[in-house]
C-alpha cells in the first residue's frame, strides 16, 4: 500500500464480519435461570408471533423457555429484554454454531438488524471455538435468503417438502423445501 507524498499510509478498513456490535446488543447464555426464562420466554413468544407470522409452527414461549434450558442455546437479543426489536437463537456445539431462529419485529424491519444480530453471532460462535455457522430457511423466504446471501452462506443441502404452508392440513403435500445453508468462520 502506498500513501501521497506527506500522507500517512491507511490500513484497509477491517472485513464485515469485524463490525462492532451495536449498544443494545445482550447475548444470553443457556442455561437461563427461571427469573431469565420468566422474562425471556414471553417476550420472545410475542416477538416470534409477529416476526414469524407465516410460519406454519411457531415453537412458542414452552418451546422457546425449554430451548434456552438447555447450556448450549443461546440468545442475542437487540432492544430492551421485555420489548425485543430482533432476536437470534443459536446453539453452539462440537465446533458448529446452529442458527435456530431469527427474527426482527415488522416496525424495524429493513434497518439491518437481523444482519447485525448474525455478525454478533459469528463473533460469539469464533469465541466458542466453532468453524462454521449453518441453518436451514424455507425456500420461499426470499428476504432471508437475499440476507443470508449478503452473510456468505452457501447452500449445502436440500429437505425436500419440509416446511408445511401455513393454513394447509399436515397430510398437504404442498410443502417448501428447505434450503440448508452454511457459512465458514
Amino acid at each position: 500500500m502506498t500513501a501521497a507524498p506527506g500522507r500517512p499510509s491507511q490500513p484497509p478498513p477491517p472485513p464485515a464480519d469485524h463490525r462492532l456490535p451495536p449498544a443494545d446488543l445482550q447475548v444470553h447464555h443457556g442455561p437461563l435461570s427461571s427469573t431469565e426464562l420468566s422474562r425471556l420466554a414471553p417476550a420472545l413468544a410475542a416477538l416470534e408471533r409477529l416476526a414469524l407470522a407465516d410460519e406454519a409452527a411457531l415453537w412458542g414461549e414452552e418451546g422457546l423457555g425449554q430451548t434456552l434450558r438447555s447450556p448450549q442455546a443461546s440468545v442475542a437479543i437487540l432492544g430492551e429484554l421485555a420489548a425485543p426489536r430482533a432476536y437470534c437463537l443459536y446453539t453452539c456445539v462440537a465446533g458448529e454454531c446452529e442458527i435456530l431462529q431469527i427474527g426482527t419485529h415488522p416496525q424495524h424491519t429493513r434497518r439491518g438488524l437481523a444482519q447485525a444480530l448474525l455478525h454478533a453471532v459469528f463473533g460469539q460462535a469464533i469465541a466458542s471455538d466453532c468453524d462454521r455457522v449453518v441453518l436451514e430457511v424455507r425456500r420461499g423466504n426470499v428476504a432471508a435468503r437475499a440476507l443470508y446471501d449478503r452473510c456468505g452462506f452457501n447452500q449445502v443441502g436440500l429437505r425436500r417438502g419440509y416446511y408445511q404452508r401455513p393454513g394447509t392440513a399436515t397430510a398437504d403435500r404442498s410443502a417448501d423445501d428447505a434450503l440448508l445453508l452454511s457459512r465458514a468462520l
